[in-house]
């Protein structure tokens, strides 16, 4: 669903909301780091957090309840992180299109009969190979991660020079 006639996926694209973006961004690349450079399983780091949030939530409320600090404070607002369900849902979405996309494109190409069409997904299967022997799947991940929150900024910052470009590009396609 959209928030106000737009896109939750764009908006934090755009960096629409700086401190979300920010901070889903950093969330991404730690968990690049907790994972592949401190070999922590997956499932691992998802307990770890939930101990330590309903830790702080305890000490946070026993504080809460003796007067001490955070009088009138949400504490369930402040210390509970749960991602809301239209995020889950749009990425759920996001991904399963994804899935379905490649999984169209290949069946398209192993029944095509177009002999370009073949040559073009046998170079593109050798170039994901080479990619492959360069570079492990959580550092593409992560390369993808970065490019996502930093391609569509840059190209709204510089749209007429890029636009500019893509023109002089398309006038060379046609002659």
């Amino acid at each position: 669903a959209a928030r106000g006639g737009r896109e939750p996926l764009l908006d934090i694209l755009t960096w629409e909301n700086p401190k979300e973006t920010g901070m889903l961004f950093v969330s991404g690349v730690m968990l690049y780091v907790v994972t592949n450079v401190l070999n922590l399983g997956l499932m691992m780091v998802i307990g770890i957090i939930a101990i330590l949030q309903l830790l702080l939530f305890r000490v946070a409320k026993y504080i809460q309840d003796k007067g001490i600090a955070l009088s009138g404070v949400d504490l369930k607002k402040e210390f509970v992180v749960t991602p809301k369900p239209e995020t889950v849902s749009t990425v759920v979405h996001v991904v399963g299109d994804m899935f379905r996309l490649v999984e169209e494109t290949i069946k398209s190409l192993a029944l095509s009969k177009d002999y370009l069409r073949l040559l073009e997904g046998f170079v593109t299967l050798i170039f994901v190979s080479a990619v492959g022997r360069v570079m492990d799947l959580p550092s593409l991940l992560l390369l993808v991660w970065t490019l996502s929150f930093v391609v569509l900024p840059v190209y709204k910052q510089n749209e007429a020079m890029f636009d500019g470009l893509l023109g002089g590009v398309e006038k060379l396609k046609g002659e």
